[in-house]
Formats: structure tokens, sequence, C-alpha cells
């Protein structure tokens, strides 16, 4: 069956830097959804009296509506279309900001962050899915890898709106900021076209070739017609089965083991920073310029590996990636002084986001496209187990097991160290080739 694949001269247009863009912003709102948790969180567990059990619960609640979402928007995606599932994380983030800011108590609050876990989880693997089906093969990893700017940049947004409206207005304000995306759902239905190998995939060439055609009038854009293999299997259940298939269960193995290194370690160390800051002694606002400065230095984290894994592999990149992570944790939890929590925690930012810019491009690329939502969907929702695990032994470790931060951190390193360990042992090298070339390997004995 024909269909669009990579741009047939192999370079970037307007096109590929208009879908940047536009995909772009649904990151801008899942890092400031995210952000807005860490920052109001600090606030909350002092205005409500809360303990490091309470707080562990909040983003447990968030963590586990990941979790639904990531495992479910990849079935959405096969089966009804990548729009429509990239429609759905918008409502979900705009529905739990503004749910959260009238929270009237704990359990609400727990409910309410849930909702907007269900659009964090399932925005990457949605957003992923879609780009990758449009980008040339020569710079796939770099569109989908540079996506993580706005993701950054949504989390800076957030935090310099808590550091000015929290003193203020308190944290309910913050996350009537968050509600912002709402806006972004007409736009999004009319400027961002479905993809054409979905529509191909599920027999609609027709349709699938009128987008290639509108592309082409109006950037320029060549698509080449090449073959997407078999139509979508019907059942969700075969999707999934066909994951762990002996021509894919080495690629299963190697995203899962990715995506739980970087969404543990990111839940623990980012999400709880603040809080865990305070309550070492430096307050609220101190934490939150801490936090800005950290988060600042993912920015070059993402652009290096970004277009590093373009040249050189996703492998080369993302394992030292991961060790370097690993390291600096060690060292964010034996630092004594603010310059070292500066320094050691601006290379965690480098580390762990230069993995998820290579974690993002690899992840879909690895699977066919009747199954690609579904592989990177469940890849994302087994990392989201991390994110549910690690807030409850965050709390356990801080509160009932009398830990310390050191420890804690030492957990971190040794998660991060088993992580890149695993993508050396079982990754497959993607760079330059063509989603076909990728697929088709795939089909061959291991």
């Amino acid at each position: 069956m024909g269909v669009a694949t990579e741009s047939s001269d192999s370079t970037i247009s307007m096109f590929h830097w208009r879908m940047e863009f536009l995909l772009g912003l649904y990151f801008v709102f899942t890092g400031a959804t995210m952000s807005t948790l860490s920052s109001a969180l600090a606030q909350i567990v002092r205005d409500w009296s809360l303990t490091p059990g309470h707080a562990g619960t909040v983003i447990t609640a968030n963590a586990v509506g990941s979790f639904v979402g990531a495992a479910i928007v990849g079935n959405i995606a096969d089966r009804w279309g990548r729009k429509t599932a990239l429609q759905l994380v918008i409502l979900a983030l705009a529905l739990g900001a503004g749910l959260s800011a009238i929270a009237w108590d704990f359990p609400a609050l727990v409910a309410f962050q849930f909702i907007s876990g269900l659009g964090v989880g399932a925005a990457p693997p949605a957003l992923a899915t879609l780009l990758t089906e449009f980008a040339p093969a020569r710079y796939r990893g770099r569109l989908l890898g540079l996506t993580n700017v706005f993701y950054i940049s949504g989390w800076l947004l957030a935090t310099m709106a808590a550091y000015f409206l929290i003193p203020q207005f308190g944290w309910r304000a913050l996350f009537l900021f968050a509600l912002f995306p709402i806006i972004y759902l007409p736009i999004s239905r009319i400027a961002i076209p479905e993809s054409p190998r979905y529509l191909a995939s599920h027999g609609q060439t027709d349709a699938a070739n009128e987008i290639v055609r509108t592309i082409h009038q109006r950037y320029g854009t060549r698509l080449v017609i090449g073959s997407i293999g078999s139509k979508s299997a019907e059942s969700t259940t075969k999707r999934i089965l066909e994951l762990w298939s002996p021509q894919l269960i080495r690629r299963t193995v190697c995203t899962w083991a990715l995506w739980f290194a970087l969404v543990y370690s990111f839940s623990g160390i980012f999400v709880w920073m603040p809080t865990l800051l305070s309550a070492a002694g430096y307050g609220v606002v101190r934490s939150f310029e801490f936090v800005l400065v950290i988060t600042m230095a993912q920015l070059p984290g993402v652009i290096v590996a970004s277009f590093l894994m373009d040249r050189i592999g996703r492998k080369r990149v993302v394992v030292p990636a991961l060790l370097l992570c690993g390291i600096a944790a060690y060292l964010f939890g034996q630092a004594t002084s603010p310059q070292e929590l500066l320094v050691w925690g601006s290379l965690i930012s480098v580390g762990n986001l230069g993995g998820w810019a290579v974690m993002l491009a690899y992840t879909p690329e690895l699977y066919p496209t009747r199954a690609r939502g579904t592989g990177a969907g469940m890849a994302s929702a087994f990392g989201r187990v991390g994110g549910i695990a690690v807030p409850g032994i965050v709390g356990l470790m801080l509160g009932s097991w009398g830990g310390s931060y050191s420890l804690l951190f030492w957990m971190f390193a040794g998660v991060l160290t088993l992580g890149g360990l695993t993508v050396a042992l079982f990754g497959e090298e993607t760079v330059g080739r063509t989603l076909e070339d990728i697929t088709s390997q795939a089909r061959q004995p291991q």
C-alpha cells in the first residue's frame, strides 16, 4: 500500500519547521503543567501542613494518571488517529489545571492531579508518533529531539510564573495560569494535518495522497511513496503482543528500560526538587531560584544531544547521557554548599534532558506504522510505572524510613546506570535509516 514517507530530498523544509512548532506547543503545555505541580506543591505542603507522605501521594496521583494516559494514547492514535490523540491531551491538561485551582481539600487535589497526569503521560508518545511519520530520515533525530526545548520552555515559563504569582496570590493562581492550553484546542484541530501513514494503514489512501499533494503545493515539500506494510491490527491485544514478538522483543526491552530510567529519575529529582530544597532550609523563593537555574541547564543538554544523535548515532549519545546523569545525581546528594548544588544539579539537567531528547526520537522509529503509537505509548507507560513508584519511595525514605538525601540520590544514580547499561546491551542503531529500513530489519532473525 503506497503512502507518504520521508522527504524525497532528505532535507528540512518550512513544512517540517511548521510541524515542529505546532507539535512543540504540546510540550510547552506539558512542561508548564509539571512545573506548576512541582512549584505549587512546596507551598501547598506549608499551607495545608502536609507530610512528605501526603506530598508523595499528590505526585503519585499525577504519575498514575500519566501511566493511564500513556497506556491508552497509543491505542487511540493507532485506531482513531494521531490528531484525535493530541486533542485529548489538551483537554486533560486544561481540565486538570482548572480543577486543581479550586481544590477544596487534599483528596480533591489528588483526584484532579490524576486528570492532569492523563495529559502529561499521553503527550510524548502522541507527539512523537505524528512527527516521526513526517520527518526526513536524515534529520529525524534533530526534529524529535528539539521538541524538548519546548518542554523546557514551558517548565521555565511556569517556574517564572510561580516566582511572581505564589508570593502575591498563592498557589491557586498558578494552577489558573496553567489553564492556557485550552486556547490551542481549536487552532490545532485546523492547523495540524493527520498522518498520511496512519490514513493509508486504515485504507484511506485517497485522503493520504490528498494531504501529500496539499503539502507539496503549499510548501514545495515532496514526500516519496513507499510501502507501509500490512494494515493496522484491529485488536489492541494483538498490537501489544506484537511488541514482544521475536522481531521486536529486543527493541521493547531497550525502550522500556530507557523510559523507566529517565522517567523515574526525572520524577524523583525535578518534581521533588523545590520541596527537597525548601525542606533543607533554603526557603520557597530561594528554592525556585535554584530550580530556575538548574532547569535552564537542560537547554544545552537537549540541543547538543539533538544534533549529535543524527551525526554519531542514538546509542552513542543516550548511553553517556544516562551515565553522566547518574554520576551527577550521586554528587548532588553529597553537595554541602549552594554552589555544589547548582553545579551537580545542572549536570543532572544536561544528562537527563539530553537522554529525553534521544528517547523521544528513538522510541517511535523502532516500531512499524501499524503499531507505532502502541509501541511508543506502552514504552512511555512502563516509564510511568517508575513515576508512580518514586514519589512513594522518596516519601518513605525521607519520612518513615528516616533516610538521608545522600541515600536518596544514590538510588537515582543506580537506576540511571542500570538503564544505560541495558540500552548499551539491547539497543540497535537507527541513525540515517528510513522507517521502512528499520521496520524491514526487525523482520529479520535477531
